[in-house]
């Protein structure tokens, strides 16, 4: 739910059904390619190979998603503004009368 309102929120309002249809058919076909490779697995070598098979998709995906985001939240941390210092003398004693 959340991916949902953060694309409704982040997209123009004149893309936004092309937007949200491409998200659904993506996610549609992830499901189905899931789906059949679960079967075919399953079938070639049994529950504890999908299952083995799945736990290891399922590490890869979190250990990718951990990475992307430290990198991103590096980056971010990286062009922060610079700390602002504080004022000083005559433009200290502007800002208390402005204030006060």
């Amino acid at each position: 739910m959340a991916y949902e309102s953060l694309l409704q929120e982040r997209t123009p309002d004149a893309v936004r059904g092309r937007v949200m249809g491409a998200s659904e058919a993506t996610l549609d076909a992830s499901y189905l390619i899931g789906i059949l490779a679960a079967a075919w697995l399953g079938g070639a070598g049994g529950a504890r190979a999908g299952l083995a098979v799945s736990g290891v998709v399922f590490f890869a995906a979190a250990l990718a998603g951990w990475l992307l985001l430290d990198r991103r939240s590096r980056r971010s941390t990286a062009v922060a503004a610079p700390p602002v210092e504080p004022a000083s003398g005559a433009a200290a004693a502007e800002l208390s009368d402005a204030v006060g």
